[in-house]
């Protein structure tokens, strides 16, 4: 699975334990701030709540310090904290899947791309891109190793399709020297196909004038082409690789089609010399992409084990993948995509899991940051805080169910969160029924008032309710992850190796960091 990892079969029945229905993970899950504060106003909280609901230790510690303690496992310096968030928070670190990056060494012996292809990258999106680039540089020379035949030197792996390519960052990176492989980018959305389109004039533009110097001062920027319809390729200059860009909804049928219209296109059948080995990779492929990826994925090795007697025929084969997945929030169907292996779906405790979307918002939740952001820290604090106190004004009209009923707050600047009455007065605005907006505008506001004292204990356990499912997040990742190694376990043979590798640094801000490798 990974280098140093838990042992498979029983991380997975810990995990499923762990979140389990009736355990205290699980009624933290289910139970978003909106909802409690509204049940708040009734004394409906989870039995297995009290021991830290009902507590004083909580109203004399800044939760600042709490959230820097849960995230460090640090939690010595609390000697009265509720046994229950000390088990909860302590289980929480022994769960979550390392995520410490792997080494992997540069492609490029400057340790970072090309100067001048870093036009409109970001830090973490450079980071992002030299280190993919790398980590397929080693997949494309195992695979090649892979499949080369003993006595004869290995062919090295030329073609790559880049799934979900949106403006095509790391599929320019790949394409350019000293990679230079031909590339096939693929994306459902033909509007992100059309900004690569842009993003590479521009860049060229930025090319000349900074690197060629035929860019005179006062000059404007060229026109930009607008994108075939259809699938189109660029003209590589010499010592470069290849950019193909295709428009396809990808699945276990569309995805072989592209590759192989692809492939017997005249600009790639030119340029190859024999059966093609190709490589997927995906960064950060969307929701249901990636499940979707690696269904065909394994399809693909499925037809390529079952046709040997077709060989000869072949214009090209898969020889591995490397796919790093994002967005679960995003998953459209849950039941199909959540679990997808048969161990964990059909392990007797996963029924009781009972994963819905909330498991999956906060699957994408990263905990670490806060320590680097105590301003970010608070100020999403105070708008979850803001938002589920709202719910409770509204408890006695809708009963907690305001999403339900139709009726939608919505998000705001950051400016309106300086205050409680400040997003009163916005949040009504936004409402339609004149009795709603006489309900916020009739709400107390102060902050200090007698009256209002055990608002401010809501307030706290609110608070804290918020760290404790966000620190939930990883845990929940962790099992998705875990799952769609063991699905791919499951579907391939023994002999090929599938590995989780920690691509990315999440200091840099790249929360899903955890790439599935497979060499063929």
């Amino acid at each position: 699975m990974a280098d140093g990892g838990p042992e498979p079969e029983r991380y997975i029945l810990d995990l499923l334990t762990f979140f389990a229905t009736g355990g205290f993970a699980h009624s933290i899950v289910v139970h978003h701030p909106n909802r409690t504060a509204a049940l708040s106003h009734t004394d409906s909280i989870p039995e297995l709540w009290h021991d830290w609901w009902n507590s004083t230790w909580i109203d004399n510690v800044e939760i600042e310090s709490i959230m820097r303690a849960f995230v460090k496992n640090d939690l010595d310096a609390f000697q009265d904290l509720p046994q229950p968030l000390t088990t909860l928070v302590t289980s929480i670190h022994k769960l979550s899947f390392p995520r410490i990056p792997s080494h992997i060494p540069s492609y490029n012996s400057k340790s970072s791309l090309p100067e001048d292809q870093n036009f409109g990258l970001s830090p973490k999106k450079r980071h992002e891109v030299e280190r993919m680039c790398s980590l397929l540089k080693i997949v494309s020379e195992e695979a090649a190793e892979t499949g080369s035949i003993v006595g004869v030197a290995p062919q090295p792996i030329r073609h790559i399709i880049d799934i979900g390519a949106g403006q095509e960052y790391l599929t320019r990176n790949l394409a350019t020297p000293p990679l230079s492989f031909d590339v096939l980018a693929l994306d459902a959305d033909d509007q992100q196909g059309e900004g690569a389109v842009k993003r590479q004039a521009q860049l060229k533009w930025w090319q000349n004038k900074v690197f060629s110097g035929k860019k005179k001062d006062g000059d404007s920027q060229p026109e930009i082409a607008p994108q075939p319809d259809a699938t189109t390729a660029e003209e590589p200059p010499p010592c470069s690789g290849s950019v193909t860009r295709s428009i396809v909804f990808v699945d276990q049928r569309t995805l072989p089609q592209a590759i192989e219209g692809w492939i017997q296109s005249a600009d790639i059948e030119q340029r190859r010399s024999g059966v093609a080995r190709c490589l997927l990779t995906g960064l950060h492929a969307c929701g249901s992409l990636t499940p979707s990826v690696l269904r065909s994925f394994v399809t693909l090795y499925r037809d390529q084990k079952d046709s040997t007697n077709e060989e000869q025929h072949r214009t090209w084969k898969c020889a591995g993948m490397a796919l790093v997945g994002c967005c679960y929030n995003k998953i459209r169907e849950i039941q199909r995509d959540v679990p997808m292996s048969r161990t964990v779906r059909d392990h007797p405790l996963f029924n009781s899991l009972q994963i819905e979307s909330l498991h999956l918002h906060l699957a994408a939740q990263i905990t670490h940051s806060w320590l680097d952001n105590p301003a970010a820290f608070r100020l999403g604090l105070r708008k979850i805080v803001f938002r589920a106190r709202v719910e409770k004004l509204f408890f006695a009209k809708y009963g907690g169910e305001m999403f339900k009923s139709g009726v939608a707050v919505g998000r705001f600047n950051d400016a309106t969160y300086s205050s409680w009455g400040a997003y009163l007065r916005r949040a009504a605005a936004r409402l339609d029924s004149e009795a709603d907006r006489e309900i916020l505008l009739a709400a107390d506001v102060s902050e200090d008032d007698e009256r209002n004292r055990g608002e401010g204990r809501l307030v706290k356990r609110l608070e804290l309710l918020h760290v404790l499912r966000c620190m939930l997040g990883p845990v929940i990742e962790s099992l998705i992850m875990i799952d769609r190694w063991m699905y791919l376990r499951e579907e391939l043979d023994d002999d090929v190796d599938v590995r989780m590798v920690n691509v990315f640094d999440q200091k840099t801000g790249s929360a899903r960091n955890v790439a599935l490798v497979v060499s063929l």
